[in-house]
């Protein structure tokens, strides 16, 4: 799920299946922080499976870079990879997205399973441009009842270079 402030522009999913496995998609949202300015979101969900999430991620960038192309704006990539071997998902985006930092400023990595998470499977890449000013995992009894993971909630400042002011 994704809560804004800001208003949606447009909103899209594109497939991250592959045949014989469990459905699995991406949503990408636009969101008009200001009249100059877009902010475009992904919100994906892997599969367990190696193999799977390899060729999602492969596939989710290539998305990624043929957008690139045709967008103005910056970009956010947060969602469910189910990487917790730290393997192709998180190195391919890593090395093109910031947020490794997202961890350091965490007391726990944790977000699953949500009533006793032990697992690190939630993560949020973005683009070089926005700078982290706090996360936090969010608990309560609420989202508990929404989901089995715990959700990461993150501020970000983003720099709005013809306006010349900063967003938060």
């Amino acid at each position: 799920m994704l809560l804004s402030s800001f208003p949606f522009l447009s909103a899209r999913s594109f497939g991250l299946s592959r045949p014989g496995r469990k459905e699995r998609a991406c949503l990408h949202v636009d969101l008009g922080v200001t009249k100059n300015l877009i902010l475009h979101v992904y919100n994906a969900h892997f599969g367990i499976s190696f193999r799977q999430r390899k060729y999602q991620a492969l596939n989710m960038m290539k998305e990624l870079m043929l957008n690139l192309e045709r967008q103005n704006g910056t970009r956010i990539l947060l969602g469910d990879f189910n990487d917790w071997t730290r393997k192709l998902p998180t190195r391919l985006f890593s090395a093109h997205f910031s947020g490794e930092d997202i961890m350091q400023k965490l007391r726990t990595k944790s977000t699953y399973p949500g009533i006793l998470p032990f697992m690190h499977l939630d993560h949020i890449y973005y683009d070089k441009e926005l700078v982290l000013e706090k996360v936090k995992l969010h608990r309560s009894r609420t989202t508990l009842i929404a989901s089995d993971h715990l959700p990461l909630v993150a501020d970000f400042i983003m720099h709005a270079p013809q306006e010349g002011k900063s967003i938060t």
